[in-house]
């Protein structure tokens, strides 16, 4: 991830672990978000980050599938075109459009893949 993500890595927020609400084995989350001042994390795993903990905290929580759709609803360029890119640089295997939102589907986030598949299909483009 470092590797992939240079600017991605926060530090500095072990001093808040102690002070965390909800699963110990997600306090490093809830931590890094607020030193690095995130609005929202993003995850699967919803259940461990209660929403009125994090409120405290000025941070919300959304599963990827819905916040996949807000991004497609506020920057729907921007999304298709980031689909697009992660399309044709996939390697190991290679995926077209269709393959990459198929995978998508299947990894969790089916209400994205199906509203962009439905985007593609009335010709909204990516650029």
């Amino acid at each position: 991830m470092a590797g992939a993500f240079p600017n991605a890595t926060v530090t500095a927020y072990e001093q808040l672990l102690d002070d965390m609400p909800g699963h110990p084995g997600d306090a490093h989350v809830m931590a890094a978000a607020i030193v690095s001042r995130c609005q929202v994390i993003v995850t699967a795993n919803l259940k461990d980050f209660p929403e009125a903990e994090l409120a405290q905290w000025g941070l919300t929580v959304s599963h990827p599938d819905a916040f996949l759709l807000d991004q497609l609803e506020l920057h729907p360029q921007e999304t298709l075109l980031a689909l697009q890119n992660q399309s044709r640089e996939s390697s190991r295997p290679s995926l077209s459009a269709p393959q990459l939102l198929k995978s998508l589907r299947r990894t969790g986030v089916p209400r994205f893949a199906a509203a962009v598949a439905r985007l593609r299909s009335q010709g909204v483009h990516d650029g």
